[in-house]
């Protein structure tokens, strides 16, 4: 069952009132496997004392601040709107976004929870193996651990969630999504990764080859796929469709975007320009190749298609 949703945007602290905060905090990007365990541990808890299960986070991320060229390239797993959306499913009611500054950075760590958290009078706060805080990024738990008594809050420590004996983190998500290993990377996440774009006006060759495409522009902050061919499934106007996507990085001078991203919809014929659609991506069929004749490249397209359909078959 999704729960509905109270958020706090930039609202002062002092302004909010939850009744029995269960906390947990952090940027949570990507609500992969370890972000999932930690909302099911505040989910339960809150249930156990009659509490609210509460998030905090930043509206933007850290690293867009104290790095601000990186909020023009490929960083984040999912948006903002994406991960309100998303993270609904895991239990959490409540969610505060503070503003991330330059200030705020330069907090120690109990600065901040003496100026921020322990403000909200938490029955209890959750927080994953690796979280740290303050402006040397200290080890959390002991800092919790300092103030527990004083508050009077039960802490605990959620152990990191592993895959093949590695430890699943947002780093390695997006590392795994940039070369392209998006099956691994599902794994990590516990869902298909998706993102959503504008379909734009391309050169049209598609059409030509009778493999007509859709030129996605999306989220220039967000993640992008490794160069290569992809079965993916389509949502538009609350429809699913089936089809495959090209991506390439820097695909022509001309082009107006630093990766050209395709989307062939099987079976469809209807004029998309201008229009939103939602990219699941579900495997990887194979490399970006270079064709000199037209045929060559429409009989591979053939192949990927086949391959594209029995990789979704195997899809519940």
């Amino acid at each position: 069952m999704v729960s509905k949703l109270q958020i706090y945007y930039h609202t002062p602290i002092e302004k909010i009132c939850i009744a029995q905060p269960v906390i947990t905090m952090g940027t949570f990007d990507g609500i992969h496997l370890g972000h999932q365990a930690i909302c099911k541990a505040l989910q339960a808890k809150a249930k156990a004392i009659g509490g609210t299960p509460t998030l905090i986070t930043f509206s933007q991320h850290p690293r867009f601040v104290l790095n601000p060229q990186l909020a023009c390239q490929h960083y984040l797993i999912y948006t903002q709107q994406e991960t309100l959306n998303i993270v609904q499913d895991y239990g959490i009611t409540h969610i505060i976004f503070l503003a991330f500054t330059t200030a705020l950075s330069q907090l120690q760590a109990d600065e901040f929870l003496t100026k921020y958290l322990l403000r909200l009078h938490p029955c209890a706060v959750l927080i994953g193996h690796d979280h740290r805080l303050g402006k040397n990024r200290q080890a959390a738990y002991p800092i919790f651990k300092r103030f527990q008594k004083q508050y009077n809050f039960s802490l605990a420590q959620i152990p990191a969630q592993t895959l093949s004996k590695e430890i699943v983190s947002s780093t390695k998500i997006r590392n795994l999504i940039n070369s392209g290993n998006i099956k691994q990377a599902n794994q990590y996440l516990g869902r298909y990764y998706h993102f959503s774009g504008q379909v734009i006006r391309g050169k049209g060759l598609g059409k030509q080859l009778g493999f007509a495409t859709a030129n996605l522009m999306r989220d220039r902050t967000k993640i992008v796929l490794g160069d290569g061919v992809y079965a993916v499934k389509i949502i538009f106007q609350e429809k699913k469709y089936q089809g495959m996507m090209y991506v390439k990085r820097q695909a022509w001078k001309e082009y107006p975007l630093d990766v050209s991203i395709e989307v062939h919809i099987f079976n469809f014929n209807q004029d998309l320009y201008g229009n939103v659609l939602k990219i699941i991506c579900l495997d990887k069929i194979r490399e970006v190749q270079m064709f000199v004749k037209s045929e060559d490249l429409v009989a591979q397209l053939k192949k990927d298609q086949i391959i594209a359909l029995k990789k979704m078959s195997c899809i519940l």
